[in-house]
């Protein structure tokens, strides 16, 4: 069985999308903006670039997991499927969706200058970035995060809400 820990995936410039929400499940991934490149060590890259001759060829990865849905929710469920993930190997919303860093803990002193007012007033529990300083806390998205990891591993045939 596959762990989360060494599930590191290298997202290509073609899985954005898929990057973010790797990210928002709880999984250290990195975006590469620019392709492929140079292998990554300890990294699994994820891609939909195919070994056609004009394309860049892809070696020295230690595994490839090629991913061929066009939509971010199918692109995730393909994912988990070749990956070998289960929801136990999920850590949802405790990374940054943004940089990739792993979230902190931060009270309501700490956090209040940095939301709006009216989150300051109706929120007490918050997550600090210390990558980029975002600040997250528990509104609808998630909510929307726990139905797409319920609707992923229902359903072989998963679309999930919005199906971008």
């Amino acid at each position: 069985m596959t762990t989360r820990e060494e599930i590191r995936p290298a997202a290509d410039s073609m899985l954005g999308s898929l990057a973010k929400w790797l990210r928002l499940l709880g999984f250290d991934t990195v975006y590469l903006r620019r392709g492929p490149g140079s292998p990554l060590p300890g990294r699994v890259l994820l891609t939909r670039r195919s070994s056609r001759p004009h394309q860049p060829v892809l070696s020295g990865w230690p595994r490839i997991i090629h991913i061929t849905a066009g939509k971010t929710m199918l692109q995730l469920a393909e994912f988990i499927r070749e990956a070998g993930i289960t929801k136990e190997d999920l850590r949802p919303l405790t990374r940054c969706s943004v940089c990739n860093h792993a979230l902190r803990q931060a009270g309501l002193e700490e956090a209040a200058p940095l939301v709006p007012e009216f989150v300051g007033r109706t929120h007490k529990e918050f997550s600090l970035c210390p990558g980029c300083g975002r600040v997250y806390w528990p509104g609808t998205h998630a909510g929307r995060v726990r139905q797409v990891i319920e609707e992923a591993f229902a359903s072989q045939d998963f679309s999930g809400p919005g199906s971008r």
